[in-house]
């Protein structure tokens, strides 16, 4: 501390000495370093980007994307990949897994994971170093999620084993240690085991155990998540129905509108093949022909045997036997037969609304203040109230909600409702008393403040940061440079030596004195007034000589008086 003070006091000595010119100067020089080093801050702070999903294909990336956005997480997008802060990663994939975004087939981006494989490891080594690289991932992931404290992934992956035996595959464990020892919600524990399910070829959910402080668990099965899914898909229909007829009844204030809705979630599965005729797609055409044909023909008859005579008109030959022919023919011919087919499979994943029921209830004020449009100090009773809603504003509200709910249940594609049975889906009703005015919900926040909300608040305060020391560092340069250009006043020899200045006077007489005689009388001159005379004669010699000088080391001596 001593030798700081000692610093600090040597700085201070020093500063003093210097002008005010030489003092501004070494202020921008300080303000201009200070933003240098605020500019290496915020560059070394900056946050690397890193692929979130490396090798998983664009639709993979772009699901991604979309759920990054609506999250309001940060992430850019660079040759097709999804990038995220290196420090985010590991919590950004524990959210993706929650909310089952994550690839169908996690293997993919888990093997860049390995990057100590070499040529000369064996087969089985390269395995065994992408499962542990594969565990120590999931340990990270599922270590993010909250309401988890630490985990720790166990697979079993059995070597593929010769012709004829039986095969086994893979398995998991997942022991989870959670935050305050409690146990884990079934979200979660769903998640994990998708997660894990999905991160090594022929491995499920079903096959992976979740182990939490409280026991084992088990994901729920798709049969077991049905009615999960009609509660959440109900909840979803009504909130975006009561969301709408909200909106489109803006215009009244204080209107209050309920929403139950009746979904259907099943899922349709469905196979239809259909053959062709002939005439319509079926086809025969000739593949193989093949044939024999084959004829025969008897000579004439010879002549009785003995020594006859051979003329050609001879009494004595007797007539021959009858000529005889006879022909076969033999053909095989193949055809080949293509029947037209069609087969469509129709998977229908349904989920719309069989049946909705909305419910308004609007204000008496409003009423009141519709009947009172005309004369704004009329006194209204309640039957003119009740008149005019069911005049005005029941027609009205109905005919605006009506054909909402006709599309959302034609949706269905089951037999259109009636528009008697639309009237009974549709209630509107007066609010039996008056209440009170709700005060107007006034944004304090407005535009500067939804801007400097999230990621775009740092950076709009690190911008205005920025601006102000610019702006400061600047000023204080034109500051000093118009303070150096200024021409000091520098005193005369006249004044250095000490000689005072003469009288301004109408006459040269300034006054009378008279002379005598006086002895002169001896003066005692110390060390002191020695050596100031001397120095003044020094000052004088200088003056004379180099008058700048003078100037500058007076100066000097009065700003250390000072």
């Amino acid at each position: 501390m001593d030798r700081l003070r000692v610093v600090f006091a040597n700085i201070g000595s020093s500063l003093r000495k210097v002008g005010p010119t030489e003092r501004l100067l070494i202020g921008s020089f300080a303000v201009i370093l200070l933003m240098g080093l605020f500019l290496v801050s915020q560059w070394a702070s900056s946050r690397s980007m890193v692929p979130l999903l490396p090798g998983a294909p664009a639709s993979d990336q772009e699901r991604a994307k979309s759920y990054l956005a609506g999250a309001g997480v940060d992430h850019a997008m660079r040759d097709g990949a999804v990038m995220v802060p290196a420090d985010r990663k590991d919590r950004v994939l524990a959210q993706l897994t929650q909310a089952k975004a994550l690839p169908r087939d996690s293997a993919g981006f888990f093997k860049s994971l390995v990057e100590s494989q070499h040529w000369s490891h064996t087969r089985q080594q390269n395995d065994q170093l992408y499962v542990a690289a594969l565990k120590s991932e999931l340990d990270r992931i599922i270590s993010e999620m909250p309401g988890v404290d630490s985990a720790s992934v166990m697979i079993d992956v059995p070597e593929p084993v010769g012709l004829g035996a039986q095969v086994r595959r893979p398995t998991a464990s997942v022991m989870v240690f959670t935050s305050g020892g409690g146990p884990l919600e079934q979200k979660t524990v769903d998640a994990i085991a998708y997660l894990v399910g999905g991160s090594k070829a022929g491995l499920t959910p079903e096959r992976v155990r979740v182990i939490d402080p409280k026991g084992q668990r088990k994901a729920t099965s798709e049969h077991e998540a049905v009615p999960t899914t009609y509660l959440e898909h109900a909840a979803r229909v009504e909130n975006d129905t009561r969301e709408k007829l909200s909106d489109l009844l803006g215009y009244i204030p204080g209107v209050v509108v309920a929403v139950t809705a009746q979904v259907d979630v099943t899922r349709v599965s469905s196979k239809v093949s259909r053959a062709f005729n002939e005439s319509e797609g079926s086809v025969s055409m000739l593949k193989r022909s093949q044939g024999v044909s084959s004829t025969q023909a008897g000579g004439s008859s010879g002549a009785e045997p003995g020594v006859r005579a051979n003329a050609s008109v001879d009494v004595n030959r007797g007539g021959g036997g009858r000529v005889t022919t006879s022909t076969s023919e033999e053909k095989d011919t193949e055809y080949e037969n293509q029947i037209g087919m069609k087969v469509d499979d129709i998977v229908d994943p349904r989920g719309m609304p069989t049946m909705i029921a909305v419910s308004v209830n609007v204000p008496r004020g409003y009423v009141a203040g519709l009947v009172k449009s005309g004369n704004p100090e009329a006194t209204v009773g309640e039957a003119e109230i009740d008149e005019a809603f069911e005049k005005k504003v029941r027609p009205a509200v109905e005919s605006s909600i009506l054909p909402h709910v006709r599309t959302l249940t034609q949706a269905s594609g089951g037999k259109p409702p009636t528009p008697a049975e639309l009237k009974q889906q549709v209630s509107v009703s007066l609010i039996p008393v008056e209440l009170a005015a709700a005060p107007p919900q006034s944004n304090n926040a407005g535009l500067l403040g939804g801007a400097l909300g999230g990621n775009l608040a740092s950076g709009l305060i690190e911008k205005a940061v920025l601006g102000v020391l610019a702006v400061a560092s600047l000023g204080m340069m034109f500051m000093m440079v118009r303070r150096a250009s200024k021409r000091a006043d520098l005193p005369t020899a006249q004044e250095l030596v000490g000689t005072p200045p003469p009288l301004q006077s109408k006459s040269d007489l300034i006054g009378e004195a008279d002379e005598t005689e006086a002895a002169l009388a001896g003066i005692e001159v110390d060390e002191g007034e020695m050596r100031t005379a001397q120095i003044l004669e020094q000052v004088s010699d200088l003056v004379r000589e180099k008058p700048e000088t003078a100037s500058t080391m007076v100066k000097r001596w009065i700003t250390i008086e000072h």
